[in-house]
């Protein structure tokens, strides 16, 4: 299978049971390492596989010097990390196979545990390495694989690693439900906008992806060329180039708020279209986001599932949100999808057994 394609969702598989999950938090303390140990406890019959974007798995927390919670693993489950982090993992381990990468803390390596016990995941920084240790875990006959990325990096959520996402949240993130759910919601529709359909648009993102360039898109489907390859400099130097018939613009890098700010100078004379690569390509600031929403649609060549929400109602620094209300605002505000706490056990329960 090519990197990119779509997979097919497995039949009579439960959504935590086969496949590549990306388990992605909102922010920082979120949570995000209780709910990836609550999806491992559901394995022990199963080969799962872990590979982390960063340093994942210490015992305290490297910015904030908070504890942070083990990853935990038992035994048949399989590892990509470093040298130097699995020797300072308690689980017993089986070295079995080195994947070519080096890193500041050793060689890469694929490794399988022979019992249970906590396990250090690093080593992994680049997208390419990610799928490149998926690709090996899945030759091995790992499933399912589960990608944790570290604070601030999403690309673990990106399609071409993982085509569904476990979206991480809570009071770390703001001071009231409501805002939890704003901010919960900014980051998740970027990660699930919908694929853009029309084979017009569908060809000059490849056309821009191909050539690493950004390009005005016109109603009839005819391409014109930023005066220049970055994106931002390319906009701002193009705003002449604008006409009435321009539908939209497709950028195959990343969107920042500047890249945001340039289109929305362009006017509002009609709705156009953004179209991106993915998700993870938007770095938008949360206020600017919903803003450029309300005047631009925007579209992505690959979008990736929510799978399920789990929350957090208290932060590291003392916040704290009444659970009930917490979990109550994200179901209606994603009542098709699975919201839980993942160190309440009779919330992971009821999950479990409903989902």
């Amino acid at each position: 299978m090519s990197q990119g394609e779509d997979r097919e969702e497995p039949k009579g598989e439960r959504w935590w049971e086969s496949g590549r999950l990306a388990v992605v938090g909102v922010a920082k303390n979120c949570g995000k390492t209780t709910t990836l140990n609550a999806l491992i406890a559901r394995q022990q019959e199963r080969a799962v596989g872990l590979v982390s974007v960063g340093i994942d798995g210490e015992q305290s927390d490297v910015l904030l010097g908070t504890e942070k919670p083990a990853i935990v693993v038992g035994e048949g489950h399989w590892v990509v990390s470093a040298e130097q982090a699995l020797s300072r993992s308690t689980a017993p381990l089986e070295y079995v196979r080195a994947l070519g990468m080096s890193s500041p803390l050793g060689q890469v390596m694929v490794a399988r545990a022979r019992g249970a016990g906590e396990v250090v995941l690093a080593g992994l920084r680049h997208r390419g390495d990610v799928s490149a240790a998926l690709g090996a875990l899945e030759e091995l006959g790992a499933n399912p694989v589960f990608v944790d990325g570290a604070y601030g990096r999403v690309v673990g959520a990106h399609p071409e690693v993982a085509q569904a996402i476990v979206m991480s949240t809570g009071a770390v993130v703001g001071h009231s439900v409501r805002e939890v759910v704003r901010r919960t919601s900014d980051v998740v529709d970027r990660l699930t906008l919908p694929v853009v359909e029309r084979a017009m648009w569908r060809d000059a993102l490849a056309s821009a992806q191909r050539e690493q360039r950004a390009y005005l898109v016109e109603d009839d489907g005819e391409l014109r060329e930023l005066p220049h390859a970055s994106g931002l400099v390319g906009l701002s130097q193009g705003r002449k180039l604008w006409r009435r018939s321009t539908a939209g613009v497709v950028v195959p890098g990343l969107v920042s708020d500047r890249v945001l700010e340039e289109l929305l100078a362009v006017g509002t004379q009609r709705r156009r279209t953004l179209v991106v690569g993915d998700g993870t390509a938007l770095h938008p600031s949360g206020k600017l986001w919903r803003r450029f929403r309300r005047s631009w649609e925007v579209r992505v060549g690959h979008s990736s599932r929510l799978l399920a929400i789990t929350y957090n109602p208290t932060s590291v620094t003392g916040a704290h949100l009444d659970a009930r209300a917490l979990r109550q605002g994200l179901e209606a505000r994603w009542p098709q999808v699975p919201v839980f706490n993942p160190v309440d056990p009779d919330e992971v329960a009821r999950i479990f057994r409903e989902s």
